[in-house]
């Protein structure tokens, strides 16, 4: 039977790990764990642990959301480098012990066409794209975990919001990846047009192993728990000496929700989809984008120190660009992706 192998910790990667970088690294440095937070002990049994089946042994490598039967949100940075050999595991609070005939096979994966890694991340929050929707071959059995609403937004990423971490990673910086941690709550410290920085000093922080976990809110405290994803965990705060203390990076979700809906079908009632009907089905009329800035579309201007695509020689820190420019750009190039891939195929 193989057996699950947990990655080590290596200083050469630290700071790689959690900032991004331009060269891919290996699978041990993929890792993006939640410091001073607790065991998940069955919670949030929708975020699970991407794992690298390339060698004898599958290796942790990233967390995972799962958002559909049959999709998941990730960190592009995941799984730019390994787009067949990966699988995901679910309902499980620990990959210690697992084999690779327990985890769900990946089918595909689409990282945002306008991610290419950056060789120094900002500190704080800016636009790097940071996102990437896995597709399973067979749908889960596990419920997935739904997206903020618009019309939710505001409250949920109101300042010193409380939010929820959850991931794989390290509860300690010089720890094991592998075991699924909630640090909660957390305060949004941090909030841009396409990320969001959470956690103030002496909160949960994310660590090694926590990219392309959760970031939660809670949009009716006062009637029980109802949690939604509002961000995808990408990179420390901090990106001169990352230190899992000094905040943690997520990609905004509602910042992607076109990019999110044109790579798979979210559940009615998630994000931007229409409520469920009473008999299960979906709800008839127009759907939440609408009230949307922009006319319904959900993604930002892209302005304002967003990082750009990469020239032929390397990662490009851009500022002030054109938010209509960027868009088009982000269109063509994803429309010359697939035709790529219908090509290939």
């Amino acid at each position: 039977m193989e057996r699950v192998r947990r990655a080590g910790p290596t200083v050469a990667v630290l700071a790689l790990a959690l900032c991004g970088a331009c060269e891919r690294l290996p699978a041990a440095g993929r890792e993006g764990a939640i410091v001073a937070g607790t065991a998940a002990a069955g919670r949030h049994p929708a975020v699970g642990a991407l794992l690298d089946l390339a060698g004898a042994e599958p290796v942790y490598r990233c967390s995972g959301v799962l958002i559909a039967a049959d999709a998941l949100l990730t960190a592009a940075h995941c799984v730019l480098d390994l787009q067949p050999q990966l699988g995901f595991a679910l309902g499980v609070d620990d990959v210690q012990g697992l084999t690779a005939q327990q985890l769900l096979a990946v089918a595909s994966v689409e990282p945002h066409a306008l991610y290419v890694g950056v060789q120094n991340a900002p500190n704080g929050v800016a636009q790097a794209n940071d996102i990437a929707v896995v597709l399973l071959e067979h749908a889960a059995s596990v419920d997935p975990q739904l997206l903020v609403r618009p019309a939710e937004i505001g409250d949920a990423l109101a300042v010193d919001a409380p939010l929820a971490l959850v991931g794989f990673g390290r509860a300690l910086l010089a720890g094991v990846s592998g075991t699924k941690r909630v640090g909660a709550p957390s305060s949004l410290a941090q909030l841009g047009s396409h990320e969001l920085e959470v956690g103030l000093p002496g909160e949960p922080q994310g660590c090694l192993g926590d990219s392309g976990g959760a970031v939660l809110a809670d949009v009716d405290p006062g009637d029980g728990e109802a949690w939604r994803l509002v961000g995808v965990i990408s990179r420390d705060a901090n990106a001169v000496s990352p230190a899992c203390a000094d905040g943690t990076v997520a990609t905004r979700i509602d910042s992607y929700f076109d990019f999110i809906g044109n790579n798979t079908t979210l559940p009615c009632g998630s994000g931007p989809r229409p409520p469920c009907a009473d008999g299960g089905g979906e709800a008839g009329g127009p759907t939440d984008a609408a009230v949307l800035e922009g006319g319904g579309s959900a993604v930002g201007s892209g302005g304002g120190g967003a990082i750009q695509p990469a020239g032929v020689d390397g990662c490009a820190v851009g500022g002030g660009a054109d938010g209509t420019f960027t868009w088009v750009l982000l269109a063509v190039l994803a429309w010359a992706r697939r035709l790529r891939v219908r090509t290939d195929h």
